[in-house]
């Protein structure tokens, strides 16, 4: 009787954390079927890592990687 009160909060907070795991899950499951499949590079971005495909190959690149440009291109994008 002297801990009841705590037991009682405790099994709600175990059913809304099985709430959401269950939520997770769901949506896990429903995103794999559903939905467009993502592109290559959906951001845009300009560094080394969108630059190969997705998932990468074993070794990214078929061929020595020339680099242009330092790691921090904080410049205007143009798309």
């Amino acid at each position: 009787p002297e801990y009841q009160f705590l037991h009682q909060v405790s099994t709600v907070g175990s059913w809304i954390l099985a709430l959401g795991l269950i939520l997770m899950a769901w949506n896990l499951i429903r995103s794999s079927f559903r939905g467009p499949v993502a592109d290559n590079n959906p951001w845009q971005g300009t560094t080394l890592e969108w630059d190969t495909t997705s998932p990468p190959p074993l070794l990214n690149f078929n061929h020595e990687v020339i680099v242009t440009r330092g790691p921090y291109d904080y410049e205007e994008s143009t798309h």
